[in-house]
């Protein structure tokens, strides 16, 4: 199975191809979340939500990419890869004062590759791990959430516990760590229909928080 994103205007559409058939689905937009490597793994993920809610009233997200990487040249370049690849241009990051160095890097990376269009958004959740978790599993029991088996992420997600939760549960489960936030900030702020692409002003500075 391949999925390719297209956007034109104000439309966003993942385009599936399965067994020789194409299968288009509208999507409200697309946008990820971010932890940097430090103390775990860098880890990426990247959701599409559809236009049409659940049964639950939520709209659901499909997971597109993820990966990991210790290494920060090395993740940073995956990151970029799959942010061209899959039109992502936003990515959900918790502020942290001791990364400035890595925020610089990873503007360094997005120059070397001419790459101007990502940009980080504050996640709106942040403070509470465990709260985020409960958020996720939530969105996962009203069919929310779609993740494939064998991912990084539905295997953390699957394997932590509430014991977990009260040692630095952020340094083990760090794709878990990245979900949080993005759910957390669409419960806070709703994605909304991204502006036609000609409206849209130029994305700012990676290095810059919005």
């Amino acid at each position: 199975m391949g999925i390719k994103v297209h956007r034109e205007g104000s439309f966003v559409n993942i385009i599936k191809v399965e067994e020789g058939k194409q299968v288009v689905i509208p999507c409200r937009d697309i946008r990820g979340a971010v932890v940097f490597p430090g103390l775990h793994p860098g880890y990426y993920c990247i959701f599409a939500q559809g236009n049409y809610p659940t049964l639950s009233g939520k709209l659901p997200l499909v997971l597109l990419a993820e990966a990991e990487d210790a290494l920060p040249h090395k993740f940073f370049q995956k990151m970029i890869k799959a942010a061209k690849e899959f039109q992502c241009r936003e990515f959900y990051k918790e502020y942290q004062k001791d990364e400035r160095e890595l925020m610089t890097l990873f503007a360094n990376v997005c120059r070397y590759q001419r790459v101007s269009n990502i940009d980080f958004k504050r996640a709106k959740i942040s403070d509470n791990f465990g709260f985020g978790v409960a958020l996720a599993r939530e969105w996962a029991q009203d069919g929310a959430l779609n993740i494939s088996e064998g991912t990084i992420l539905r295997t953390q997600l699957s394997g932590i516990s509430s014991d977990d939760l009260a040692h630095n549960p952020e340094e083990k489960f760090f794709a878990v760590d990245a979900l949080r936030l993005l759910i957390g900030s669409i419960e806070k702020e709703p994605w909304q229909v991204p502006a036609p692409i000609a409206r849209r002003q130029e994305m700012r500075d990676p290095r810059g928080w919005t």
